[in-house]
Parts: C-alpha cells; structure tokens; sequence
C-alpha cells in the first residue's frame, strides 16, 4: 500500500485544489503538465517501495476533506498515478492488457490528512 495526496496544485493560482476533472478540464495545458510533473516527483518515494508487475488491478481508498464528486477526483487521480506508474518503471504501460480494472471507494472524511491509498493487486 501506498498513500499519495487527493489535492495538488493546478493552475496558475498557488492554491491546492481537487486533482479532479472540472479542475483538469478548465486549466491550461501547461499547467496541467506542470503539475503532472510535480506530483510524479512528489509521490516518487512512495512508488519506490513497489516492485514490477506485469498486470496489476489497483484499489483506491480515499479520505477526502469534503463532501465531492469521487468520480470526478478519481478520474484525474488515477491518470496522474498511473502515468507516473509507468514513467517510472513499476509497469511497461497502462493500457487494458496491463491494468484489469480499477477499484475506488470513499472511506472517510479527514480534513488534516486528506489523502488516497493505493493497494496494488498483481494479476496472474
């Protein structure tokens, strides 16, 4: 398992806010790419306690802040992870052959620690 954050800065504006799709869509393709940059760097330590897979199927529990949309912050949260997943060598691609599905679940509410945990299934 591991825990990443479930807000990130976007944007031009110094504020954190949802990685999730209304933020994505509305924000300037630079600062989208900025930021997927920086949150590869940020949850770089954390991925280095993964080995390599071949297939996996992640599980993401989330402990968000406030009451939201999860579909729309697990959307963008699973784009930023898993690109970040394959750029650093953990799986050779994240295309459907490689990553079985998904699953996603709200758990609770934490306005000091808000955060995503990752289980990673390895698929045989």
């Amino acid at each position: 398992m591991i825990t990443v954050p479930c807000t990130w800065f976007v944007g031009v504006k110094k504020r954190k806010n949802y990685l999730n799709l209304n933020t994505y869509r509305n924000a300037h393709f630079i600062a989208l790419n900025r930021s997927k940059k920086d949150y590869k760097e940020e949850i770089k330590e954390e991925l280095r306690k993964l080995g390599v897979f071949k297939k996996v199927k992640p599980v993401y529990r989330y402990y968000l802040p406030r009451k939201c949309d999860i579909g729309n912050v697990h959307s963008i949260l699973e784009k930023y992870f898993l690109d970040a997943f394959v750029e650093l060598g953990h799986i050779q691609d994240d295309d459907c052959t490689q990553v079985i599905g998904a699953d996603y679940e709200f758990v609770e509410y934490d306005k000091k620690n808000p955060r995503c945990e990752i289980f990673i299934e390895e698929l045989i």
